[in-house]
């Protein structure tokens, strides 16, 4: 975000704020709420897992590792039983995209 911000002196907190309205408003619609979990769920930690494949600890490893098998499990979970779930937990992708948010960061 420091690059991002350098590089068009935007400052920062309009990204994140853009970024936070952008997911409030994709969730705002259920059906757009699935692909954009999904879509957060599988683009920077595809890209973070091949980085850390390439590095030479493998602390790094293990974390994508754990994260890609809780992911794994909600898709599963998602595949057998979408609509007993969301009838059981009717804001599912929005608890399900703040968790993925949540297991991205570095110190989870």
């Amino acid at each position: 975000m420091n690059s991002f911000e350098q590089r068009t002196q935007v400052p920062k907190s309009y990204l994140f704020i853009g970024s936070v309205s952008f997911l409030c408003f994709l969730h705002l619609f259920n059906a757009l709420a699935a692909p954009a979990s999904n879509v957060l769920g599988w683009a920077l930690p595809a890209y973070l897992s091949f980085k850390a494949l390439e590095s030479p600890g493998h602390d790094d490893d293990v974390q994508w590792l754990t994260y890609w098998v809780v992911f794994g499990a909600f898709n599963f979970v998602e595949g057998l039983a979408l609509r007993l779930v969301l009838y059981y937990f009717p804001w599912y992708f929005t608890f399900k995209t703040i968790l993925i948010l949540w297991l991205q960061l570095p110190s989870f």
